[in-house]
């Protein structure tokens, strides 16, 4: 491995290159410009070298630019649009849309792009203070304090994951932990198979598509933590946005082919057709990024 902290040769953690990069962890680790998560913890900094390898990116730039929140390295807002931006997934920079009245349940902000390869015009899920209200995220104060950023970097992180995951590895925000952080009781860690999520998710389409009013599905994780936390009406935001929104968090947590197969009978069911369309392109991103194809002759995701 070359003594530069600039260039990787080989994996970071092969036995050849292991016993150097832990003493630059080591050395790393006594550095006063270190992050509190990264001083005097040799052992993060180390995984922090090699994630910084497979992301491409310069290792103390990724010091700089990458939290550990619940033990999860979690990559600032602005490294994930970087990332994306470097990538050339895109013609020219991850572009953003306004709507609503500033300091309002309607004020909201929407990331969007022109895909390189395709040349298509890709949007992703809007993002309003309305849904950051019924989500709890609202009790990060910096939704107060920074209301059009907080909801600019929330809309940038669901582009990135639902259509060009591959190119932050799946990982969250900072600011989406944060706020994952704040919203639910400390006792409460989200749990639930893609299979549980995808019971759930077709209950309450039927629901909604049948203006049925009756009891909620039976929720777990996150979703629990946030019927008990809301007990008042949540504010305006459509059910179907919000369903669309759990679907499209419950697909980047796939990594089982078969429920993957599973989730795409729930994405036909979305309408209008471009809701469907996000839906479905969810799932080939995350197929690609799992390195499974559609088999035809089967109707199912298999292994490359």
């Amino acid at each position: 491995m070359s003594t530069s902290l600039t260039t990787f040769k080989g994996s970071a953690l092969d036995e050849g290159n292991y016993s150097h990069t832990i003493t630059v962890a080591e050395r790393l680790a006594k550095s006063d410009l270190l992050p509190p998560h990264f001083k005097n913890k040799p052992e993060n900094v180390l995984l922090v070298l090699a994630l910084a390898q497979n992301l491409d990116i310069n290792p103390v730039m990724a010091l700089q630019q990458i939290s550990v929140i619940s033990g999860k390295p979690c990559l600032q807002a602005t490294l994930m649009i970087s990332l994306l931006n470097k990538a050339g997934c895109l013609k020219g920079p991850l572009r953003f849309e306004t709507m609503g009245s500033e300091g309002t349940p309607s004020q909201g902000c929407r990331a969007y792009g022109i895909d390189a390869e395709t040349g298509e015009k890709i949007e992703g899920q809007t993002i309003t203070l309305a849904m950051a209200q019924a989500e709890g995220w609202t009790r990060n104060p910096k939704y107060k304090s920074l209301p059009a950023l907080m909801l600019q970097w929330r809309a940038a992180s669901f582009f990135i994951r639902a259509y060009y995951p591959q190119v932050v590895m799946g990982l969250h925000t900072a600011e989406e932990m944060e706020d994952v952080q704040v919203s639910q009781p400390r006792d409460v860690t989200p749990t639930g198979s893609a299979r549980a999520r995808l019971a759930e998710l077709k209950a309450r389409q039927f629901q909604a598509g049948n203006g049925e009013q009756g009891e909620p599905a039976t929720t777990s994780g996150a979703d629990a933590a946030s019927s008990v936390v809301h007990e008042t009406p949540k504010p305006e935001t459509s059910e179907a946005d919000e369903i669309l929104t759990d679907f499209l968090l419950g697909v980047q947590d796939i990594t089982d082919a078969d429920e993957l197969t599973a989730m795409v009978e729930n994405a036909n069911s979305f309408e209008p057709e471009e809701k469907a369309k996000m839906a479905k392109r969810a799932i080939q991103n995350r197929a690609k990024a799992m390195g499974v194809t559609w088999d035809k002759a089967t109707n199912k995701f298999v292994k490359a």
